[in-house]
């Protein structure tokens, strides 16, 4: 027993000798296959092998053996042998870890080609949790998935474990390894859980038995998706050069989960609307198309309901388009709060959303869903600081066995135009009828854009104003009229609706200003033509700068004074954007045109705004003038408003007068202008030229002032005896 192996085992030659050396330097469990060689050397023969063999401390290592029998002739006596050992455990190890490296090559190669294939993250997730436990020669091995808002973490995959502990939760306590290696960022190395000092052991690797370990983090430094690790029963087992590998194996699976979120995120982007987040329309009616199929296996009632904002376009003319956006995200929460959870809400584009609802009861209960999107909308929405009230017009759809996804949109589509038709801020259920109105719009639509980008299908007709007092034009309304190539004149009534929720107003309200204009120089020289009033779409008013740039234009190109021009508005729809328009009626007012409230008195009118803002007329609505003669209330009623207007210091215009009789009350009442059938209908330029030159008697001749009697006998018209 040499010096060498006392070194090498650790016994003093006083500890060997007189022991069994199997029994001294052989570990229990390689006995046995030691045994089988005992007959070679038993035999004479020299034997070279490389047995795991442990020290005096329990040290288990491999060393590179030769025992040869001592021959005869050295005089030391029969059955005697020389035994020589040689710690090999360095060259082991690097043989080791160069196998562990060429296998670890090939592993994260293989993982790499089956990323590449699209394989599923959790086919990855097994294969690299199999090839660490495999290549590292581990006990078990794991990979956990860490949950920040839990906060803890879930075990993905798992080897040398029972299968309970797969999907297991595992609580985030800051003590815990795991949650040490998220906060650090950092590898973990365990030489010996009974000497680690920095963090516990979990209960679970304890029991397991586990007393070194191994662990890198998969993802992101910023963003880590989790924990990859390799366990062993024995202290120090972990391989010096495993880590590499570790990191390699985890940067397949960071890369395999980074693509697979980038086209979950690509694939959610294609179906989601970017701006609320709601599904969009390829992903609706997706739904709509599985939602009926369920519908032909287990028949229920099946409603589409088809929403569009009313008045949005004005909110995007008025606020921005940040304003418009920040609206359709404000609306969308209130719309899901309107329907259950297994609905579908989605935005379609714009101002547009959609709700998919199965297992209805019955119809009602449809009608219900709606009025309950419709009062969602109740509340005042804040935009830019200030409140405003948004309705919707919905549409609904009911499925049946011949529908599909796109033919239930628009059959919701075309209710929800009826909606609108038939004012704003309500629910219709679709008829077939309603689809052939929609379609006529939609031509319609399509129709307009080509007549307004030739300018020759769009003219101007205009209407006289007639005073009252004299009985004489004093004015004319200009009128924008549309002779279609094939369909010959097409209704105001139809297309100006069209014009104004397509957005096509802008244009066409800017053609009948400048044609106006243009053609009314030819009047511009009689003194008792006041000037030409063009109606004017609350659109333009509420678009910043619109009017009043469209306004310097069209006074320069044709040379007319500002107060020859009279800007008409209705008052329905200006009362809904009144903050909005308040500083453009006043840019205009400064400019020197002439401003005109129309339509007054059809249920908006409020005389505190009609004495702040600068109007110069007031037009009372035709349906007021309509019963002048007929019922006393009405009379009551007209005279109080022209008394009223008067007394503010504006002029008062009776709009829809059809009959004598209601000229003649208009004028005892003192109404200041007239314009109506009665006096004429929408006209040419050059009839306009020959009514102003003719001048009718459309007033008896002891209703005109003698002024205008006497007038009417001199050529000659010197001075302006009315102003619009």
């Amino acid at each position: 027993w040499s010096e060498g192996a006392r070194r090498l085992y650790g016994y003093t030659a006083e500890e060997a000798m007189g022991r069994v050396l199997m029994d001294l330097v052989t570990p229990e469990e390689n006995r046995e296959a030691a045994l089988r060689h005992r007959p070679t050397v038993l035999a004479g023969l020299t034997l070279e092998y490389e047995p795991d063999t442990c020290d005096k401390h329990g040290r288990v290592f491999p060393v590179y053996a030769r025992i040869r029998p001592v021959p005869p002739s050295d005089g030391i006596g029969p059955n005697m042998y020389v035994a020589v050992a040689v710690d090999i455990s360095a060259r082991r190890e690097a043989e080791a870890a160069i196998r562990r490296h060429g296998e670890g090559q090939e592993e994260i190669a293989s993982l790499g080609r089956l990323a590449l294939r699209g394989g599923s993250l959790e086919g990855l997730f097994d294969q690299a949790v199999g090839m660490a436990s495999r290549v590292l020669s581990s006990d078990c091995a794991d990979l956990v998935e860490w949950c920040p808002d839990a906060p803890g973490f879930i075990i993905r995959t798992a080897v040398g474990w029972s299968d309970e502990r797969i999907h297991q939760r595992i609580a985030g306590e800051e003590r815990l390894a795991l949650s040490y290696m998220v906060r650090s960022r950092e590898p973990v190395i365990v030489e010996d859980w009974e000497q680690e000092r920095r963090f516990e052991r979990s209960s679970e690797l304890l029991a397991r038995g586990v007393r070194s370990s191994v662990a890198v983090l998969v993802g992101d430094v910023d963003s880590p998706f989790g924990v990859l690790a390799a366990h062993y029963e024995h202290p120090g087992a972990v391989p010096p050069d495993c880590l590499p590998f570790l990191d390699a194996l985890a940067n397949v699976l960071a890369d395999a989960i980074r693509s697979r979120d980038v086209q979950e995120q690509i694939r959610h982007d294609s179906l989601h609307d970017g701006l609320t987040g709601l599904p969009n329309r390829t992903l609706f009616l997706d739904r709509v198309g599985h939602a009926l199929a369920r519908n032909n296996r287990h028949p229920q009632l099946l409603a589409v309901f088809f929403i569009d904002l009313d008045h949005f376009k004005l909110v995007n003319d008025s606020l921005g388009h940040e304003a418009g956006d920040e609206l359709l995200r404000l609306v969308g929460p209130r719309f899901e709060s309107a329907i259950r959870p297994s609905d579908t809400l989605a935005r379609l584009g714009g101002d547009e959303f959609a709700v998919l609802c199965e297992q209805l009861p019955s119809e009602v209960s449809a009608t219900r869903i709606a009025n309950q999107l419709t009062s969602a909308l109740e509340e005042p929405i804040v935009l830019n600081g200030r409140d405003h009230v948004v309705s919707a017009s919905i549409g609904i759809a009911l499925g049946t066995p011949e529908s599909s996804a796109a033919d239930l949109l628009r059959d919701a589509d075309a209710a929800m135009y009826n909606a609108k038709q038939a004012g704003r801020g309500r629910y219709e259920l679709f008829d077939k009828e309603m689809l052939a109105r929609v379609l006529t719009r939609v031509r319609t639509e399509s129709a307009l854009r080509t007549a307004l980008a030739d300018e020759e299908e769009i003219y101007v007709a205009y209407q006289p104003l007639v005073s009252l007092r004299s009985g004489e034009v004093v004015g004319a309304e200009a009128l924008a009229r549309w002779r279609h190539p094939d369909r010959g004149a097409i209704s105001p009534m139809e297309f100006i609706p069209v014009a104004e929720d397509s957005g096509l107003i802008h244009e066409l309200g800017a053609q009948v200003m400048r044609r106006a204009a243009r053609e009314s120089t030819a009047w511009q020289d009689d003194p008792d033509f006041a000037g030409i009033a063009v109606n004017v779409s609350v659109r333009q008013l509420v678009q910043p700068d619109e009017l009043a740039t469209l306004v310097r234009e069209v006074i320069a190109a044709e040379g007319i004074p500002p107060g020859f021009l009279t800007l008409e508005i209705t008052e329905s729809v200006l009362i809904e954007q009144l903050d909005d328009a308040r500083d453009a009626l006043e840019s205009l007012n400064d400019l020197g045109v002439r401003l005109s409230l129309d339509d007054f008195g059809t249920g908006f009118s409020s005389l505190s705004y009609l004495a702040d803002l600068p109007f110069d007329n007031v037009k009372i609505d035709l349906s007021l003038i309509r019963n002048i003669v007929d019922r006393p209330q009405a009379a009551v009623l007209v005279a109080a408003i022209i008394d009223t207007v008067q007394a503010l210091g504006k002029q008062v215009i009776a709009e829809g007068v059809e009959t004598l009789e209601q000229a003649t009350r208009l004028q005892e009442l003192g109404c200041d202008i007239a314009q109506g059938y009665y006096f004429a209908k929408p006209m040419a330029p050059d009839m306009l030229t020959a009514l102003i030159q003719d001048q009718p008697s459309w007033l008896p001749p002891s209703k005109r002032s003698p002024v205008t009697a006497r007038r009417r006998q001199r050529p000659a018209r010197t001075n302006r005896v009315t102003q619009l």
